[in-house]
């Protein structure tokens, strides 16, 4: 079955697959936050990918198809940007808000006084929601060795918001609806990413090489929605697709085999009708737990040092959870519902 076929249909697994990934997301910080990085399992099982890593790039593929999409069935401007922005920025303010008061307030080494006139408070919140990634807040988790961050996760968010703008690009190019010209301008990107990594995507030397692999994901999600009507969604390629992961891990080719390999497992495990699992299909936990968990889990590393990287994930998920299902059903669904408010043309 080709994924133009599949892509409509009410029922998938993507609200699934990002529960997972953002759950390894918090899975593998646990590892890195208790000074246990070289236990990670899928550091190990690989020699230079977490899980947190290949969860992120699971975002991005997912991402991909779906903004891609979005944008081609109704490529009004302020519907695009304005749904983007419901979707990221009520929970986003919502952890900085929380991270800067209540959190800092409690476990700052300054006093209340000093804490709340420190200009940097403000900085912190300000900062992130311009993408601006600022890890610091005065005084609070400086007693922690490994990391400091307030909230780590957050270093994705702009390079998303980056791969929003490039689907406006495409869009406004035309390069959606016409396959033959997107197929060629990518080989071009790729062939730009082989001669110099930090070109791809017109990527500013600045930026770290660790960003490339899930734009490349985002990359490859854009190109299953744009070749939709000639992608096959097997079991048998299912398979394929693994084994060449695998196989040719760490080869020459290892950057187009990971990104075409990985990105085809997501979405055909995503899309395919026999392994539908009817779970989560209005709710979407992810991001929820994607933008607290961080914090929360710096505070379990804060008051209980000792744990290990199993006992801190497990003890930190028992917040984690609940305030994400809280976020989602309370601020960021509700948000949602104003995307019917935006406007429908350009005034």
């Amino acid at each position: 079955m080709i994924f133009a076929a599949l892509l409509d249909r009410p029922k998938n697994n993507l609200n699934l697959i990002r529960l997972i990934a953002s759950l390894l997301v918090t899975f593998s910080h646990a590892f890195i936050l208790t000074g246990h990085l070289k236990q990670e399992p899928f550091l190990l099982l690989t020699g230079d990918q977490t899980f947190g890593y290949i969860a992120v790039f699971i975002f991005f593929v997912i991402s991909g198809l779906l903004i891609s999409r979005s944008f081609d069935h109704n490529s009004n401007i302020y519907q695009y940007i304005g749904s983007r922005v419901l979707r990221i920025y009520p929970a986003l303010l919502s952890t900085l808000l929380l991270c800067a008061l209540p959190l800092g307030l409690w476990l700052t080494t300054l006093t209340a006084d000093s804490y709340i006139r420190n200009r940097e408070v403000l900085r912190y919140v300000t900062d992130n929601l311009l993408f601006n990634i600022n890890h610091r807040l005065p005084g609070v988790f400086d007693n922690l060795v490994d990391s400091n961050s307030v909230n780590g996760s957050l270093w994705t968010l702009g390079f998303e918001v980056y791969a929003y703008l490039l689907v406006i690009l495409f869009g406004g190019l035309g390069l959606l609806r016409n396959k033959n010209i997107f197929n060629l301008s990518v080989v071009g990107l790729i062939l730009l990413y082989a001669k110099e990594p930090v070109g791809f995507l017109l990527v500013p030397a600045k930026w770290d090489a660790p960003i490339f692999m899930p734009l490349l994901g985002f990359l490859f999600g854009i190109s299953v929605y744009v070749n939709r009507i000639w992608i096959e969604c097997k079991f048998r390629y299912i398979i394929l697709a693994a084994i060449i992961y695998i196989a040719f891990r760490h080869s020459a080719l290892n950057v187009p085999i990971y990104a075409i390999s990985i990105g085809y497992l997501v979405l055909a495990i995503g899309f395919h009708p026999k392994l539908q699992l009817n779970i989560l299909m209005k709710n979407d936990y992810s991001y929820g737990i994607y933008v607290y968990s961080f914090p929360i889990q710096q505070v379990t590393m804060s008051l209980l040092p000792t744990l290990a990287p199993w006992q801190h994930f497990l003890i930190s998920l028992l917040f984690v959870i609940p305030l994400a299902v809280v976020s989602w059903h309370f601020l960021e669904k509700p948000a949602l519902r104003l995307k019917k408010y935006l406007p429908q043309s350009i005034p």
